[in-house]
């Protein structure tokens, strides 16, 4: 209603299409589909996930959802009520309250209250950028967002790129973000959260000082961000499991769009009704209300509460307010990380679109440095170790899209895409 052009039941025809005609099992979601036994349990994710005699679908195979199909033509033509409302919340309400595992409380007027909730951008500066992105619930832009305001206080431009000189300086300031994240943030609708200070200036200042090049501070602290209201939470414990999506696009009229969703666990909750699977987002609030001094968790559970995620929709603007990078990814708690190191790549180490995606990971979150398994980040290993770093090699499975915009001479825009090779995301024209 606010931003659209197209008719509404237009904008659902590329869905239904690919809906009813299907698409191609990947390599991934084969793998996925054969070692998630609890998509079995459930009659409906069975059905669809599974052949005849019970084996999960091969990649090649083409894959088709006419129930998902028939529920977008009914939005399509009755609009957004017919989800929140009748016989497909009735569907909803039914799988949670008889779900085989772990039966829900959801009841109808649960679904028939929800409102989308529509919240203001944060930005910070960034060099001679601007970086806006998600404010909270989600901690990915005042993390992201504080990460650069203290590399602001290093030239890393001017390091070797990918050196463990620049990522050990890298690595500190995600840990002190990460700190502060894992501190404050939860849902501004019920909780004080001091997002203007965890990205004020003259505070990141002072937290950049913690950083000294050549060694690693081990664990970081928490600071005390500056704040009208006493904020005094204790430290929760979020497991945040990595199943979440991202796209970035332009069109020809100069609007940009960087747009992240998840179902939190791979899967969601495992349960799927009329061809759509049902999240599982209780589990990005904190699995204990209170810390062992007894100090009230930000991210605890409350009635009508959002819970924190690490969602990281970002658009960068050039010093004359033109959009210069469309950025995102899913990943869990490390798409923060995903998402500001392929910042740096593009912005302090002028990698194009694409290498700067593909690059090796190398990430905290305010624990042991993480270097991508099985790609050239595992010769930082010894030398991050060598200067104080904790190192682990692990699989880092981002699903970074982006697109770097430049402009000529005479204002018009140049366009490069990139598409991260971890996953199934692809560049289109």
């Amino acid at each position: 209603d606010k931003h659209g052009v197209l008719p509404w039941a237009e904008v659902f025809e590329p869905a239904i299409k690919l809906a009813e005609e299907g698409f191609i099992v990947s390599p991934r979601l084969e793998q996925y589909i054969t070692i998630d036994k609890k998509l079995m349990l459930v009659p409906a994710s069975r059905e669809y996930f599974y052949d005849e005699a019970g084996k999960p679908w091969k990649a090649g195979h083409l894959l088709k959802n006419p129930k998902q199909a028939a529920v977008l033509k009914r939005i399509a033509n009755e609009g957004i009520s017919a989800f929140y409302t009748g016989e497909i919340a009735e569907k909803i309400v039914d799988a949670i309250k008889e779900a085989p595992n772990n039966q829900g409380l959801m009841e109808l007027s649960v679904l028939e209250h929800y409102k989308a909730k529509e919240r203001d951008v944060i930005c910070g500066d960034y060099r001679v950028y601007s970086v806006c992105s998600i404010p909270p619930p989600s901690s990915g832009g005042h993390t992201m967002i504080a990460t650069l305001g203290m590399l602001n206080h290093f030239n890393i431009d001017k390091m070797e790129p990918h050196s463990v000189e620049a990522y050990n300086i890298i690595l500190e300031a995600e840990s002190l973000a990460y700190a502060d994240r894992n501190q404050y943030t939860g849902d501004t609708d019920f909780i004080d959260v001091p997002v203007r200070g965890m990205i004020n200036p003259d505070y990141l200042a002072e937290r950049a000082k913690l950083i000294q090049p050549g060694i690693s501070m081990g664990k970081a602290p928490y600071g005390k961000p500056p704040t009208d209201v006493a904020v005094n939470y204790g430290e929760g414990y979020v497991l945040e499991i990595p199943s979440t999506t991202h796209f970035s696009i332009t069109d020809k009229w100069g609007h940009v769009t960087s747009m992240t969703a998840t179902v939190e666990s791979m899967f969601g909750s495992r349960l799927m009704v009329e061809g759509f699977m049902l999240k599982n987002e209780l589990t990005d609030f904190s699995l204990i209300p209170r810390d062992a001094d007894g100090r009230m968790v930000a991210n605890r559970v409350q009635a009508g509460k959002r819970p924190m995620s690490s969602q990281t929709p970002s658009i960068v603007f050039d010093n004359n307010n033109r959009p210069a990078l469309i950025i995102g990814s899913p990943g869990g708690s490390s798409i923060i990380n995903y998402v500001t190191q392929t910042m740096i790549n593009v912005l302090d180490w002028n990698m194009d679109m694409q290498s700067a995606i593909s690059a090796p990971h190398v990430i905290s979150r305010n624990g042991p440095a993480l270097v991508e398994e099985g790609t050239d980040a595992e010769n930082l290993i010894l030398p991050l170790e060598a200067i104080g770093h904790e190192v682990n090699a692990v699989t880092l499975m981002s699903g970074l899209h982006g697109i770097k915009l430049k402009y000529d001479e005479n204002g018009r825009r140049v366009l490069e895409g990139g598409a991260d090779p971890r996953r199934e995301g692809y560049i289109a024209q």
